[in-house]
C-alpha cells in the first residue's frame, strides 16, 4: 500500500494572533501588531479566520500530527 499526502499552499502567519483583530482594514489582518477589534465579532479565531488573515501555526501542527495518527492507524491494519 502506497500512502501519499500533498500538503501545500500553506500561508503560514508567524505573527497570528487568536483573538486579534481580522477586521484591521489592512491587506494582512489577525496579527500581533494590530492589537484586539473594538467589536468582540471582529476577533480572529483560534483555528483561523476566513478574513484577511492567514494560517496560525497550529492549525499547520495539528495538521501534521493528524497526518501521522491516521497513517499510524493504517500501518496496524495491514
Amino acid at each position: 500500500m502506497l500512502t501519499i499526502v500533498q500538503i501545500s499552499d500553506i500561508h503560514h502567519d508567524p505573527i497570528y494572533l487568536a483573538g486579534g483583530n481580522a477586521e484591521c482594514g489592512e491587506p494582512m489582518c489577525c496579527r500581533n501588531t494590530q492589537g484586539n477589534p473594538k467589536n468582540p465579532a471582529a476577533a480572529a479565531g483560534y483555528w483561523g479566520d476566513y478574513r484577511n488573515c492567514d494560517t496560525p501555526w497550529n492549525v499547520f501542527v495539528n495538521t501534521l500530527q493528524q497526518v501521522k495518527k491516521t497513517h499510524q492507524v493504517m500501518n496496524h491494519s495491514l
